[in-house]
Protein backbone atom coordinates (compact mmCIF):
# COMPACT_ATOMS: atom_id res chain seq x y z
CA UNK A 1 0.00 0.00 0.00
CA UNK A 2 1.59 3.34 -0.46
CA UNK A 3 0.23 6.69 0.71
CA UNK A 4 -1.07 9.44 -1.42
CA UNK A 5 -0.91 13.03 -0.31
CA UNK A 6 -3.20 15.75 -1.13
CA UNK A 7 -3.92 18.40 0.57
CA UNK A 8 -7.10 19.52 3.07
CA UNK A 9 -9.77 21.61 1.89
CA UNK A 10 -8.98 25.42 1.98
CA UNK A 11 -5.87 25.08 1.42
CA UNK A 12 -3.54 27.07 -1.47
CA UNK A 13 -2.76 30.79 -2.54
CA UNK A 14 -5.00 32.75 -4.65
CA UNK A 15 -3.93 33.58 -8.05
CA UNK A 16 -3.56 37.39 -8.33
CA UNK A 17 -5.44 38.87 -11.41
CA UNK A 18 -2.87 39.15 -14.51
CA UNK A 19 -0.99 41.96 -13.79
CA UNK A 20 -1.00 42.50 -10.33
CA UNK A 21 1.86 42.62 -8.33
CA UNK A 22 4.18 42.66 -10.87
CA UNK A 23 7.26 44.63 -10.08
CA UNK A 24 7.39 43.34 -6.53
CA UNK A 25 8.95 41.11 -4.51
CA UNK A 26 6.03 38.85 -3.03
CA UNK A 27 6.16 38.15 0.95
CA UNK A 28 5.59 34.51 1.41
CA UNK A 29 6.83 32.14 3.58
CA UNK A 30 9.25 29.53 2.58
CA UNK A 31 10.52 26.45 3.38
CA UNK A 32 8.29 24.06 5.03
CA UNK A 33 5.55 27.17 5.84
CA UNK A 34 5.41 27.75 2.11
CA UNK A 35 5.18 24.06 1.18
CA UNK A 36 1.74 24.14 3.82
CA UNK A 37 0.56 27.29 1.91
CA UNK A 38 0.58 25.78 -1.19
CA UNK A 39 -1.25 22.88 -0.50
CA UNK A 40 2.32 20.64 -0.55
CA UNK A 41 2.55 19.75 3.41
CA UNK A 42 1.35 16.39 4.10
CA UNK A 43 -2.45 16.15 5.06
CA UNK A 44 -3.81 14.77 8.04
CA UNK A 45 -3.89 10.89 8.19
CA UNK A 46 -2.73 8.80 4.94
CA UNK A 47 -4.82 7.85 2.14
CA UNK A 48 -4.75 4.74 0.27
CA UNK A 49 -3.46 5.38 -3.13
CA UNK A 50 -4.23 2.53 -5.37
CA UNK A 51 -1.68 2.96 -7.84
CA UNK A 52 -2.03 3.24 -11.68
CA UNK A 53 -4.19 0.88 -13.26
CA UNK A 54 -5.05 -1.22 -10.24
CA UNK A 55 -8.86 -1.99 -11.15
CA UNK A 56 -11.11 -3.35 -8.35
CA UNK A 57 -8.17 -1.67 -5.50
CA UNK A 58 -9.63 -0.58 -2.71
CA UNK A 59 -10.14 3.57 -3.12
CA UNK A 60 -9.65 6.07 -0.60
CA UNK A 61 -13.19 7.44 1.18
CA UNK A 62 -12.43 11.15 -0.45
CA UNK A 63 -11.67 11.21 -4.70
CA UNK A 64 -8.13 12.40 -4.84
CA UNK A 65 -8.04 15.81 -6.59
CA UNK A 66 -7.21 15.20 -10.78
CA UNK A 67 -3.63 16.62 -9.49
CA UNK A 68 -2.54 13.62 -7.19
CA UNK A 69 -3.89 10.62 -9.42
CA UNK A 70 -0.87 8.41 -10.26
CA UNK A 71 -0.51 8.17 -13.76
CA UNK A 72 2.97 5.76 -13.11
CA UNK A 73 5.45 4.99 -10.84
CA UNK A 74 8.81 6.61 -10.12
CA UNK A 75 10.80 4.35 -11.38
CA UNK A 76 10.12 5.02 -14.42
CA UNK A 77 11.40 8.54 -14.93
CA UNK A 78 14.95 8.87 -15.53
CA UNK A 79 17.65 9.84 -12.97
CA UNK A 80 17.20 13.53 -13.36
CA UNK A 81 13.32 13.22 -13.10
CA UNK A 82 13.00 10.78 -10.51
CA UNK A 83 15.40 13.09 -8.23
CA UNK A 84 13.46 15.97 -8.94
CA UNK A 85 10.21 14.25 -7.83
CA UNK A 86 12.16 12.99 -4.50
CA UNK A 87 13.26 16.20 -3.96
CA UNK A 88 10.27 18.28 -3.97
CA UNK A 89 8.51 15.51 -1.61
CA UNK A 90 11.34 14.95 1.20
CA UNK A 91 11.38 19.20 0.99
CA UNK A 92 7.64 19.27 2.00
CA UNK A 93 8.12 17.06 4.31
CA UNK A 94 9.55 19.81 7.04
CA UNK A 95 12.34 20.97 8.52
CA UNK A 96 14.46 17.70 9.08
CA UNK A 97 13.86 16.62 5.86
CA UNK A 98 14.65 20.10 3.84
CA UNK A 99 18.56 20.03 6.01
CA UNK A 100 18.94 16.24 5.20
CA UNK A 101 18.55 17.68 1.53
CA UNK A 102 20.84 20.54 2.16
CA UNK A 103 23.33 17.76 3.37
CA UNK A 104 22.98 15.38 0.48
CA UNK A 105 23.49 18.51 -2.48
CA UNK A 106 26.55 19.60 -0.34
CA UNK A 107 28.07 16.15 -0.21
CA UNK A 108 27.46 15.70 -3.82
CA UNK A 109 28.30 19.15 -5.13
CA UNK A 110 30.18 20.80 -2.75
CA UNK A 111 28.81 23.72 -0.18
CA UNK A 112 28.81 26.28 -3.34
CA UNK A 113 27.52 24.16 -5.31
CA UNK A 114 25.08 22.50 -3.04
CA UNK A 115 23.69 25.91 -1.65
CA UNK A 116 23.52 27.48 -5.27
CA UNK A 117 21.12 24.34 -6.36
CA UNK A 118 19.24 23.94 -3.16
CA UNK A 119 18.22 27.83 -3.38
CA UNK A 120 17.61 27.53 -6.93
CA UNK A 121 14.95 24.74 -5.92
CA UNK A 122 13.68 26.90 -3.02
CA UNK A 123 12.91 30.19 -5.34
CA UNK A 124 11.25 27.56 -7.72
CA UNK A 125 9.08 26.42 -4.48
CA UNK A 126 8.52 29.53 -4.16
CA UNK A 127 7.19 30.92 -7.31
CA UNK A 128 4.59 27.85 -7.74
CA UNK A 129 3.09 28.79 -3.90
CA UNK A 130 2.65 32.32 -4.61
CA UNK A 131 2.22 32.20 -8.34
CA UNK A 132 0.90 28.51 -9.08
CA UNK A 133 -2.02 27.72 -10.77
CA UNK A 134 -3.43 25.45 -7.79
CA UNK A 135 -2.13 23.80 -5.37
CA UNK A 136 0.51 20.97 -6.61
CA UNK A 137 -0.13 17.84 -5.45
CA UNK A 138 2.25 15.35 -4.15
CA UNK A 139 2.34 11.84 -3.02
CA UNK A 140 4.02 10.63 0.34
CA UNK A 141 7.99 10.34 -0.04
CA UNK A 142 7.85 6.03 0.53
CA UNK A 143 5.16 6.13 -2.46
CA UNK A 144 5.77 4.26 -5.47
CA UNK A 145 3.49 5.53 -7.42
CA UNK A 146 4.02 8.93 -9.40
CA UNK A 147 1.21 11.75 -9.23
CA UNK A 148 0.14 13.74 -12.09
CA UNK A 149 1.57 16.97 -10.65
CA UNK A 150 4.75 15.32 -9.77
CA UNK A 151 4.99 14.41 -13.64
CA UNK A 152 4.19 17.77 -15.12
CA UNK A 153 7.03 18.95 -12.43
CA UNK A 154 9.17 15.79 -13.68
CA UNK A 155 8.96 16.96 -17.48
CA UNK A 156 9.48 20.45 -16.81
CA UNK A 157 12.76 19.81 -14.44
CA UNK A 158 13.69 17.44 -16.97
CA UNK A 159 13.47 19.87 -20.09
CA UNK A 160 15.21 22.75 -18.48
CA UNK A 161 18.67 20.90 -17.49
CA UNK A 162 18.37 19.87 -20.84
CA UNK A 163 18.77 23.05 -22.63
CA UNK A 164 14.93 22.92 -24.24
CA UNK A 165 13.65 26.65 -23.35
CA UNK A 166 10.59 26.55 -25.50
CA UNK A 167 9.42 23.29 -24.08
CA UNK A 168 10.21 24.39 -20.30
CA UNK A 169 8.61 27.44 -21.08
CA UNK A 170 5.43 25.73 -22.16
CA UNK A 171 5.55 23.08 -18.72
CA UNK A 172 6.35 26.19 -16.52
CA UNK A 173 3.05 28.27 -17.69
CA UNK A 174 1.18 25.53 -16.51
CA UNK A 175 2.79 25.17 -13.74
CA UNK A 176 2.54 29.28 -12.92
CA UNK A 177 1.54 32.71 -14.06
CA UNK A 178 2.61 32.94 -17.59
CA UNK A 179 4.43 36.23 -16.48
CA UNK A 180 6.52 34.02 -13.81
CA UNK A 181 7.52 31.41 -16.41
CA UNK A 182 11.02 32.41 -17.24
CA UNK A 183 11.71 32.93 -13.92
CA UNK A 184 10.75 29.32 -13.07
CA UNK A 185 12.80 28.04 -15.70
CA UNK A 186 15.86 29.49 -15.10
CA UNK A 187 15.67 28.05 -11.24
CA UNK A 188 14.94 24.69 -12.76
CA UNK A 189 17.87 25.05 -15.12
CA UNK A 190 19.95 25.56 -12.04
CA UNK A 191 18.60 23.07 -10.44
CA UNK A 192 17.87 20.18 -12.62
CA UNK A 193 21.83 20.44 -13.85
CA UNK A 194 22.72 19.82 -10.20
CA UNK A 195 20.59 17.05 -10.53
CA UNK A 196 22.52 15.85 -13.62
CA UNK A 197 25.93 16.20 -11.93
CA UNK A 198 24.83 14.39 -8.95
CA UNK A 199 23.66 11.30 -11.68
CA UNK A 200 26.64 11.66 -13.47
CA UNK A 201 28.88 11.54 -10.20
CA UNK A 202 26.90 8.22 -9.18
CA UNK A 203 27.88 6.56 -11.87
CA UNK A 204 31.34 6.95 -11.69
CA UNK A 205 33.22 3.74 -11.32
CA UNK A 206 34.76 3.52 -7.62
CA UNK A 207 38.65 3.60 -7.80
CA UNK A 208 40.08 0.54 -6.92
CA UNK A 209 43.31 0.86 -4.40
CA UNK A 210 46.49 -0.28 -6.42
CA UNK A 211 48.55 -3.21 -5.04
CA UNK A 212 52.23 -1.91 -4.41
CA UNK A 213 53.53 -5.00 -2.66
Amino acid sequence: MCCAVWPATGQGVALPPHGAGAGRAPSVPSGAAACASAGLSRASGPKRCPGPGAGNAPLCAMTPPRGAAPVGYVSDLAPVEAHAVLTLRRWCDGPAEQARVRAAFADALGVEGGQSAVQSFETLCTLCVSHGRRPLMRHGVACHCLGADEACFAVFVGYASDGAREDALLMASMLVHPAFAPSLVGCAETFGLALRRMALKSCEPTPKATRLH
